[in-house]
């Protein structure tokens, strides 16, 4: 019977059957896209990460500061 009906010209298709349809169409789509919005981890702290990325690159410059002066005072020991 269902058969029947689907095949029959649209304008003698029966108006509670479309919008049945329609209606679980819609349906379908608001839950598959409300499924995809769930977030399975809060979003990273931005500002976080920079700042640690900023305290990371003023150490490797102390270091490096602390090489070359280290360096310096060698030649200049090795001078005298």
């Amino acid at each position: 019977m269902l058969f029947s009906i689907a095949m029959r010209p649209p304008e003698s298709r029966p108006v509670s059957i479309v919008l049945r349809a329609l209606v679980g169409a819609i349906a379908l789509c608001v839950g598959v896209s409300l499924l995809g919005c769930k977030r399975s981890e809060p979003p990273p702290d931005l500002l976080k990460t920079q700042r640690e990325a900023m305290e990371r690159a003023k150490d490797v410059g102390k270091t490096m500061q602390k090489s070359v002066d280290e360096q310096g005072r060698k030649a200049d020991e090795e001078g005298r």
